[in-house]
């Protein structure tokens, strides 16, 4: 149990200074790396979402731009984001199955949850503080259109900013297709 809790805790921990630093990691071990597949694909998606909601209230061009890069970004992030929420299960089942007290159990999940969510707050704070500090709306829909022409470009796409955990979840999708493909009659 404590590996489960000292995994969690280093994925949560990692994803933030990636986030707030948008660098490359190096992780230490295995269990880092499912931390992270746990976290990083759909906290990516929360991020657009709340920044396409924030960039909506400046017009229908905006709204519609924000709206068109999310959804590019989520069809390029899709097979990582149905083995993100395969990760997820498969942890907190680990979890439920730990031969530890349910106040342990709680607090894992609770940490887990509150964590993601922490994380995906913080870098919202950092993206939309440009587009506050900005005294006219061109200027705030200048900086939105920047960050959907981002997304557009890649650049926040998980493979350009965490290749360890993009080849992880590549192995697992890719080893969950070939199960199929052997168990599918000929």
């Amino acid at each position: 149990m404590q590996k489960v809790k000292v995994f969690l805790s280093a994925a949560v921990l990692i994803s933030i200074h990636q986030i707030a630093c948008a660098q490359l990691l190096a992780y230490n071990n295995k269990e880092q790396i499912l931390g992270a597949a746990a976290i990083s694909p759909e906290s990516g998606g929360k991020l657009l979402e709340k920044l396409v909601l924030r960039c909506s209230q400046y017009g229908d061009t905006t709204r519609l731009a924000g709206e068109t890069a999310m959804n590019a970004w989520k069809q390029r992030h899709q097979n990582y984001l149905d083995e993100n929420k395969i990760v997820q299960q498969e942890i907190m089942a680990f979890v439920e199955r730990a031969t530890v007290p349910e106040a342990q159990k709680k607090d894992l999940r609770d940490t887990f949850e509150t964590g993601t969510k922490n994380i995906i707050d913080a870098q919202f704070k950092a993206m939309e503080a440009p587009i506050s500090a900005m005294p006219q709306v061109q200027q705030k829909v200048s900086i939105c259109m920047s960050y959907f022409d981002s997304v557009n470009a890649g650049k926040l796409d998980l493979k350009n900013n965490d290749p360890v955990v993009t080849k992880f979840l590549d192995e697992r999708i890719n080893t969950r297709k070939k199960k199929l493909n052997d168990q599918s009659p000929q």
